[in-house]
């Protein structure tokens, strides 16, 4: 099994982009083909929303 880690500035449950949606059909895939997928978005890290675009969160610390 191959690994693979993403990472993301967006969450793919928390916005409708071209980013989410590439994760969203693309990791099913990717699983499909023998690889194990990590994703690494700031929903895992304490974070505020970016302030010219709320809608994206930004991380301020490495760990919750």
């Amino acid at each position: 099994m191959k690994r693979l880690a993403i990472v993301t500035d967006e969450r793919i449950d928390a916005n409708i982009s071209g980013v989410a949606t590439w994760l969203f059909y693309t990791k099913p895939i990717l699983e499909q083909h023998d690889f194990a997928i990590t994703l690494i978005h700031p929903g895992q890290f304490q974070s505020i929303p970016l302030p010219t675009y709320p809608e994206i969160s930004i991380s301020l610390l490495t760990r919750k």
